[in-house]
């Protein structure tokens, strides 16, 4: 890519880092699930990598917050936001979760649809006003109130809020999706 390629990131992205914290990171998500773009270009303030993965992790394996339904909620917000690069990477990890690919498909309808419950319900009408700095209203915090606790709205609120500024970083840098 050059810097005249509209494709093109507004930064390069960090192939072989330099700083031992990126090299570092880079070994250990090469061991793991892979190195994105995303952290290629992360990778160019290794402490903020860190930080944001050590986030990510915690959503995903110290959060009493379910994994489906917390998937559910980061496609969603992808959707409403419109980030086809945390939707896409965020399908497997719904998958892996227990998510069908008949529900990953409903989503973008899931106030017509049958195949969710009441708390993917609740947390879906709460995750869209959030996810788009609306406010939430009181019929709708009251129904993710008799679904979840309080802990988990708390979750599920700074799950929302990571995405979105994930998409915001994905954006304003112009992050091109992975190489196929």
């Amino acid at each position: 890519m050059t810097a005249s390629d509209p494709a093109a990131p507004h930064i390069p992205l960090v192939e072989t880092p330099e700083d031992p914290l990126a090299r570092e990171l880079f070994a250990k998500l090469a061991a793991g699930r892979g190195i994105l773009n995303l952290h290629r270009m992360m990778a160019h303030a290794p402490p903020l990598m860190k930080a944001s993965g050590d986030m990510a992790l915690v959503f995903r394996n110290d959060a009493v917050l379910a994994r489906s339904l917390a998937e559910i909620v980061v496609l969603r917000t992808a959707q409403v936001i419109d980030c086809d690069y945390v939707r896409a990477r965020h399908i497997p990890l719904a998958h892996a979760a227990g998510v069908s690919d008949a529900k990953i498909a409903e989503i973008a309808n899931w106030r017509e649809s049958t195949a969710f419950t009441p708390a993917e319900r609740a947390a879906l009408a709460f995750a869209e006003p959030a996810a788009v700095l609306k406010p939430v209203g009181a019929a709708t915090f009251a129904d993710l109130r008799r679904e979840l606790s309080q802990r988990e709205i708390v979750e599920l609120t700074m799950l929302i809020a990571f995405y979105v500024s994930t998409a915001i970083f994905i954006k304003a840098l112009a992050l091109p999706d992975e190489k196929k």
